[in-house]
């Protein structure tokens, strides 16, 4: 059981770690650009990206806990 666990978590952390240096990262390179450029931040692309960045990583959450808790069961009975 606990090694299905492992499993999962194995295959999850590869995928947080795209979403932050998809998400985030790549967003905050962008903004200290634009401020040594002198161009102004446009508030409506950062607001979408985190948002999205943030469901994405809610609905990774939620898949791995359901696998989790489904194996869980599973193996159980």
């Amino acid at each position: 059981m606990l090694k299905v666990q492992v499993i999962i978590l194995l295959i999850a952390m590869p995928l947080f770690y795209l979403i932050t240096t998809k998400f985030y990262s790549e967003e905050i390179s962008e903004i200290l650009q634009k401020t040594q450029e002198g161009k102004k931040i446009t508030n409506n692309d950062l607001k979408q990206d985190i948002v999205f960045g943030v469901i994405l990583q809610y609905l990774l959450i939620f898949v791995v806990l359901s696998l989790s808790f489904y194996f869980v069961i599973r193996l159980k009975n």
